[in-house]
């Protein structure tokens, strides 16, 4: 996985220029960053990682995986408690537990085309990551914050990367929707979610320069908040 010390990387400027709008505004945003080390390190309050599981287990027909979750071959508990993984109930290979794909043991996907994850926390968290790999790429995240504010990222991946998104301000991050229905075959692929607490606003170092020309550009790229 890549070792950034910025928030985002120069290739991405859809992602950079979300994450100056947030830095400019007083209140809920997150920080990006692809240091997972650093991310973590930021969660002072404790995290959990969810590997989904060592195999695969396919489809999950009910559209929902947690803790409590025994169909396609999983045990209760066998999901990490904390975090409720879901979406719309479909047919065929709709929601899964995949092996491969570059990833260490299970990763969670949908092969669709159409179907994206929503992950719901059962109590508000500081902060989330995932890795992520090539088939998926292009995805969007809606990020949606206990103080009824949302924050929508157009693109943030598209390799085989981790991304962690760590709330900036007071408002805390209490589910999210991950994946983009334009990225053909894979709507979502990931692996290793990981969630937790700290101080909030845990800023990696980025260079002004960097800052300042993702400001210029938020109102030219794809950015919306919502109140």
């Amino acid at each position: 996985m890549p070792n950034n010390s910025t928030r985002v990387p120069m290739r991405n400027m859809f992602v950079a220029a979300a994450i100056a709008a947030c830095a400019l505004s007083a209140s809920a945003g997150v920080v990006v960053t692809q240091n997972r080390a650093a991310f973590e390190a930021g969660l002072t309050n404790g995290f959990t990682v969810e590997n989904f599981t060592s195999t695969a287990h396919f489809p999950i027909s009910s559209g929902v995986l947690n803790s409590s979750t025994t169909e396609a071959g999983l045990v209760a508990d066998q999901i990490k408690a904390g975090v409720t993984y879901s979406t719309t109930i479909g047919t065929g290979n709709f929601f899964n537990i995949d092996a491969g794909g570059g990833f260490d043991g299970g990763f969670l996907d949908s092969v669709t085309g159409t179907h994206l994850l929503t992950v719901t926390f059962d109590n508000a968290v500081t902060g989330f990551g995932f890795d992520t790999n090539a088939l998926a790429r292009n995805v969007d995240l809606t990020i949606f914050f206990d103080d009824n504010t949302s924050l929508f990222l157009h693109n943030v991946a598209d390799q085989m990367e981790f991304f962690g998104f760590t709330a900036d301000g007071a408002a805390k991050i209490k589910s999210a929707v991950i994946g983009s229905a334009q990225n053909g075959t894979f709507t979502f692929a990931l692996d290793n979610f990981t969630f937790g607490n700290g101080a909030g606003g845990n800023k990696v170092p980025e260079p002004g320069s960097l800052l300042l020309a993702a400001a210029a550009l938020g109102a030219a790229l794809r950015f919306r908040r919502k109140v």
